[in-house]
């Protein structure tokens, strides 16, 4: 009698098992934010799903943008970068694409293929060429239009084995404001010294493979790209018309 009642009571406690496991409804988790296009210094929240605690998020470039604890996202710099969303208690991964994009572009960038030949150079640039030779280097030599009433001078620079080795732009110093807003869009200001009545800014962009010098003259303000090398910083440090910080 009692072993029968052991067994109708296992049979019971089985179907409540069954029936319940049938009826809980399984958790879905979703990152329902896309892939998003945003400007600099702005704000969003990622949207996931269920909005329960347990959600984790991480940028893979936090110097384009970063997200914190809760989900708000803040743009920095011009560029793309990838936020993941994670929720532990499902094991759930995802990700979306971030593209911040400037308030203000004043000029074309330069060709940034540091280390490619002069061709490839040649090629991204449209305008008529004019080159100067010696034993070290030659550059090519361009005037672009960058705003209304203003142009600049586009210097290429090439090593003995005719490898692009960095650029030069000076533009009019009466578009230094302009100049220097294009640039806090795009690059991380590092430091600044000063060598008599100059001062050398650098930055580098968020990638950490350029380097950008920019000093000012009475009428001329100039910005120098570089690879962010261990080359070419070297060469700047070696370089007596300025002093730098260490990098």
């Amino acid at each position: 009698m009692k072993t029968q009642l052991v067994k109708n009571l296992l049979v019971i406690c089985m179907a409540i098992s069954i029936f319940s496991s049938c009826n809980q409804e399984e958790v879905t988790y979703q990152l329902k934010t896309l892939s998003k296009e945003a400007l600099t210094r702005v704000t969003f929240a990622l949207e996931v799903s269920p909005a329960t605690s347990g959600w984790t998020f991480n940028s893979k470039n936090s110097n384009i943008a970063s997200v914190s604890d809760s989900g708000v996202v803040t743009t920095h710099y011009v560029g793309t970068t990838t936020l993941y969303a994670r929720q532990e208690a499902g094991g759930f991964v995802d990700s979306v694409q971030v593209t911040v994009k400037p308030r203000k572009t004043f000029y074309e960038e330069p060709c940034l293929s540091f280390f490619a030949l002069e061709q490839t150079v040649r090629e991204f640039e449209a305008a008529t060429v004019y080159s100067i030779g010696s034993s070290e280097m030659f550059y090519t030599l361009y005037t672009r239009e960058c705003g209304i009433g203003c142009t600049f001078d586009l210097k290429y620079y090439f090593n003995s084995d005719n490898e692009y080795a960095h650029s030069s732009l000076c533009f009019n110093s009466l578009f230094t404001d302009d100049v220097i807003d294009h640039v806090n869009e795009r690059y991380i200001f590092i430091s600044e010294k000063r060598n008599g009545d100059l001062v050398y800014r650098y930055y580098k962009n968020p990638g950490n493979s350029l380097l950008i010098e920019q000093y000012s003259t009475e009428n001329k303000l100039w910005l120098s790209y570089h690879p962010y090398t261990v080359q070419a910083i070297d060469a700047i440090q070696n370089d007596t018309t300025r002093r730098v910080f260490d990098f």
